[in-house]
């Protein structure tokens, strides 16, 4: 859907979009892309480990948020529209703006992180406007305080992803035989070699056929060993990751 479309419609369709990463998925409308402000599926909660989404990569709530912006920025113009904390508002949101505009893929949120800069800067603008209690400003804050807690539970996602990544390095580390490694025929996932190589982990380049074959943690990489993968003990943090995910910790 976003081939050939400008910037601004681009920026649109990504930040009012369910959270999503694939791009082979049929979605070829905005109406099949863009969703109720507010609302949370169960492929966001799904997703909410993952730290490269493309679509809605500012959280499932920020598209709300800006929505709710722009409708209090809406109220707040006619009458403070000369006021000094409102001009210095427009020239510091104008900028921050640019900044993100000025780039050739602002949909993209790893690319334009400052963004998230726009509800936070209207928010300190409302503690000085004259607007003090409004159903929509506490809708604000409530977006923007569940977004953050959103990205710290995204972040204790992926902490216990890098656990589970470390419990598997010390498993190939108890190997004596080099192990064999597939890599994704669309994507090589070469970072993987590199952690191979940094733990001293000896490895051989092949399609892999045999009886013990893994994948690599959070990746599409293959590897094969010439025996099962022993169990090594488990730190704290991987054993909280299994209980999460309903196994029994050794």
């Amino acid at each position: 859907y976003l081939q050939d479309k400008n910037r601004f419609v681009e920026s649109f369709a990504s930040y009012g979009a369910r959270s999503y990463d694939s791009s082979i998925d049929g979605r070829s409308s905005l109406k099949t892309i863009l969703k109720v402000p507010f609302s949370l599926s169960k492929p966001e909660l799904q997703g909410a480990a993952n730290a490269e989404l493309k679509m809605a990569g500012f959280g499932p709530f920020f598209g709300g948020a800006v929505c709710i912006c722009l409708l209090l920025l809406v109220l707040i113009s006619a009458r403070n529209f000369k006021n000094r904390s409102f001009q210095i508002y427009a020239y510091i949101t104008g900028f921050l703006l640019l900044t993100v505009f000025i780039m050739p893929d602002p949909w993209w949120a790893r690319f334009v992180p400052q963004l998230w800069l726009f509800p936070i800067l209207l928010i300190i603008l409302l503690e000085y406007s004259s607007l003090k209690r409004n159903v929509l400003k506490f809708i604000l804050y409530g977006s923007v305080v569940f977004n953050i807690i959103w990205a710290l539970v995204s972040i204790l996602l992926n902490i216990l992803i890098t656990a589970h990544v470390n419990y598997q390095i010390a498993q190939l580390k108890t190997l004596t035989s080099p192990i064999s490694v597939e890599y994704c025929g669309y994507e090589d996932m070469r970072s993987n070699a590199v952690r191979f190589e940094e733990h001293d982990i000896p490895y051989v380049e092949k399609f892999v056929t045999g009886k013990h074959i893994y994948n690599v943690i959070h990746s599409s990489t293959r590897f094969e060993t010439s025996e099962e993968l022993p169990a090594v003990p488990k730190s704290f943090l991987m054993q909280l990751n299994d209980k999460l995910h309903g196994k029994n910790a050794e």
